[in-house]
This record gives C-alpha cells, structure tokens and sequence, in this order.
C-alpha cells in the first residue's frame, strides 16, 4: 500500500511539472505546440482544435481510473434520431468529476454549461460517434473541427473518429446533454 501511495505521488510530481512545461511553451515535442493562449490565458475558443503531445495523453489515460467519475444515473443511454437527453450528475463531496462515454453505435454531441463560482467558464462539448455512423450535415456544423476530419464526404464516421470521451463536470452545475447527431439510433455508456 505504501509502495502505491509513493508511486502515486511521484507520478503527480512528475505530471506536474510535464503539464507546467508545456503550459509555458517551454517544452514542445516535435509536430506539437503549445496550448493556445490569448494574454497569457489558455484560449477556451482555440483548445477544441489543439492535440496535446502523446505523452499527454498517455499519463491522462494512465490516470483515469484513479479521477472521481461522475454519477450519471444510469450506465447505457439509447436515443432515438433527433433525440436528446439531459442527466443529471449525483452531488459529491468532489469539486470536480469526470464524465465518460463510449459510443458503441449512432453518433452524438455532449454538452455541459458551466459557470465556475469566479466567473469563469468551465462549459465543455464533445462529438462522439461509432466507425460507420451517419452524421446529420446540418449538425456536424456544430461538432469541433478535430471530429469533423472523422467524418467523410458522405457524411459517415470514419475509424480515425473518437468513439470514447470525457467531460469535466464540476460542483457549480451537475446537467449533461447529449444529443443525436444522426437520423438513427445512438446508443452510449456512461462511466
């Protein structure tokens, strides 16, 4: 137990100071920039279209399964074409938890609005959908760039598309929505 809780906290440290690096632009990887930033702030707008270096990404996914998840009420989701849905996550004792889904067919846009209690914004979205899906044209407008390349010229899911995400929801407001994005059924689990 005391050989995990040490692994643990050198893997923050380590975490830490990889995320204040890159946060600075001090460290880059090859092919990777820095996370967008207007006067000295990470810019909101222009984060939908950054990808972080894999080294990001792989100690994210390594961190996962220790992240608070949020409670969303139930495990699958199914929504019919045109569908939408709001849940409702359980209150915690957490300021923040996380939200995942896993989109096993259909395709679908998440969204949470937020206010955090300072002012700033802390709403976030995402477009999730299963290799093959078809994606409304009308809707795919909506969906960040990043998933856009996911789609083809006939409007299907592509396998270089994300089926999995996840969504910060913090103390300040506990509703997600999803919503269809595609004229058949979407079905998703929610973690």
């Amino acid at each position: 137990m005391k050989t995990a809780i040490v692994v643990l906290v050198v893997l923050a440290a380590v975490l830490g100071l990889y995320f204040a690096l890159a946060g600075t632009g001090r460290l880059q990887m090859r092919g990777f920039a820095a996370p967008p930033q207007k006067d000295g702030q990470p810019d909101k707008d222009a984060m939908s279209d950054w990808k972080p270096p894999p080294l990001a990404t792989a100690m994210g996914n390594l961190a996962a399964p220790f992240a608070p998840h949020a409670d969303l009420g139930e495990a699958v989701a199914t929504l019919g074409p045109g569908g939408a849905r709001a849940f409702t996550a359980a209150l915690s004792k957490q300021a923040m938890q996380i939200a995942a889904f896993s989109v096993s067919s259909g395709a679908v846009a998440i969204s949470y609005a937020c206010t955090r209690s300072n002012g700033d914004d802390c709403s976030e979205s995402e477009c999730l959908c299963a290799s093959g899906a078809s994606v409304a044209p009308l809707k795919l407008a909506a969906c960040p760039t990043a998933f856009r390349a996911g789609v083809d010229a006939s409007f299907r899911c592509t396998a270089a598309a994300k089926a999995k995400g996840t969504i910060v929801v913090y103390r300040e407001a506990d509703q997600v929505e999803l919503v269809n994005l595609g004229p058949a059924n979407a079905e998703v689990a929610l973690r």
